[in-house]
């Protein structure tokens, strides 16, 4: 898929883009990290093959197409260090989605979601 038309586009220092994220055939659970180490499994986004930018600041997630699943973005490199406040976080190529079934809140285990698709908006660097 490709980001829809118009996007990405740029806006002060910043890029956007929306664009269609489809479901992974099966997907593996996203398992929290206890910090300061990171989530890991979920299912991955990729900035320049499916946002058509460089890198990503931010992904939002939504609700499928379908309504069935919501979907949450985390990303998948260290936003800051507590212990150091001036370490800020650096710009990510890849974001990590979290699919969630909309009637139980329960996260979509082992479900085939290949036929399911999500817009994501990002915001990056320039």
């Amino acid at each position: 898929m490709r980001p829809l038309d118009g996007y990405p586009t740029s806006f002060g220092s910043s890029r956007a883009s929306v664009f269609p994220h489809q479901g992974p055939v099966l997907y593996d659970p996203v398992v929290a990290g206890a910090a300061p180490a990171l989530a890991t499994a979920g299912d991955l986004v990729e900035a320049g093959p499916e946002a058509g930018m460089k890198y990503f600041d931010w992904v939002s997630g939504g609700l499928s197409d379908s309504g069935t699943y919501r979907v949450e973005a985390a990303p998948v490199a260290e936003s800051g260090d507590p212990d150091n406040p001036t370490k800020l976080g650096q710009p990510s190529t890849t974001y990590r989605l979290r699919w969630i079934v909309v009637a139980t809140g329960a996260q979509a285990a082992a479900i085939d979601l290949s036929a399911e698709v999500v817009r994501l908006f990002a915001i990056g660097p320039k």
